[in-house]
């Protein structure tokens, strides 16, 4: 939650007029009391689909409250997206009868609706908010779930300063590659005449130009595939972590998509540099057959970068993909 943003309770229960009226007298003005933001599916007014209204208030709800009155399918159905997605859920019912089964192992408020009390409700849903109340569901007690829960905005914001941080790293990492291609005729020009003609020191010199070059190349690629990774899964972490509906996180989310296209478009140019180097190579090896090991050490490093880039390449455009596909589940 944002500084000054109140606690999100979202109500589960049939649109029947009893509960209807139980809702807005007792439920909405009890936990507003104790400081939530309080809706039902029918309190938003989205002219879409209402199950989409109702998997999405699940997901972006601190507290669920639902009334099994009357063993409502789809109040069922519904508490189990909660329970799945490892939301604090209070269950209220008017008969203990309505409770099944596989739910009755957890505590569940029973109110008379001639005279409703609902102080177990109000102590639940302040505990949750100081931390004094622990709860539990089938699926969080019984299996080893990881769901994710929406980032803090101080996650967000740290999120935000290491995807900065991690993308100005991956450009350093792909503009060295094009300063090392740059650099290499230099370091091999001087010697290669000499190694052609058969100079033995021209070919000693040239030998150890394309040995360090090819160490180097490796070290480089190593280094190039930590910062990618992490780029990557900052960038995926931080869109996964934020709320895509509000317009602010939204237009990040279409920068951050921006800045991958323009990764894309680097690691193509460093790709057209490597695989012409890596002719030019294989050119050399022929010309100076004395240098073919150290030109072939120095191939095998093209390769590995080359492979390093389309790896990157590749988790690039995934990320895009999943970017648009959430951006489009939200209608942002």
């Amino acid at each position: 939650m944002s500084p000054g943003e109140k606690p999100r309770a979202f109500v589960l229960m049939p649109f029947t007029d009893e509960l209807t009226a139980i809702y807005r007298t007792a439920v909405r003005p009890l936990l507003e009391s104790v400081g939530y933001e309080v809706r039902r599916a029918d309190d938003l007014g989205n002219q879409q689909s209402i199950i989409k209204d109702i998997v999405e208030s699940i997901e972006a709800a601190n507290l669920i409250i639902a009334d099994l009155t009357g063993k409502n399918p789809n109040v069922m159905y519904e508490v189990g997206v909660a329970h799945a997605r490892s939301r604090p859920t209070v269950l209220l019912t008017e008969s203990i009868d309505d409770i099944p089964f596989d739910l009755r192992a957890y505590r569940a408020i029973r109110y008379d609706p001639s005279k409703i009390d609902l102080g177990e409700l109000r102590s639940a849903a302040a505990g949750l908010l100081s931390g004094g109340v622990r709860f539990g569901n089938p699926v969080t007690d019984f299996v080893d779930v990881k769901v994710a829960p929406p980032a803090s905005p101080e996650r967000i914001k740290e999120l935000q300063d290491s995807a900065r941080s991690a993308g100005l790293s991956l450009v350093e990492e792909m503009d060295r590659f094009f300063r090392r291609e740059m650099e290499l005729p230099d370091s091999v020009g001087p010697t290669l005449d000499g190694a052609r003609r058969g100079d033995s020191t021209s070919v000693s010199r040239l030998d150890a130009v394309l040995r360090d070059y090819a160490r180097a190349q490796m070290i480089d690629v190593a280094s190039f595939r930590r910062h990618s990774d992490g780029y990557y899964q900052t960038v995926r972490e931080l869109i996964e972590g934020s709320d895509l509906r509000r317009a602010e996180n939204a237009d990040s989310a279409r920068r951050l998509m921006g800045s991958v296209r323009d990764t894309r478009q680097r690691l193509s140019k460093v790709v057209g540099a490597l695989r012409g180097r890596r002719d030019q190579l294989l050119d050399l090896a022929r010309e100076v057959p004395s240098v073919v090991d150290a030109a072939s050490a120095a191939r095998v490093a093209y390769d590995e970068t080359l492979a390093a880039v389309a790896i990157s390449d590749a988790s690039a455009q995934t990320l895009i993909d999943v970017i648009g596909q959430r951006l489009a589940r939200v209608g942002a």
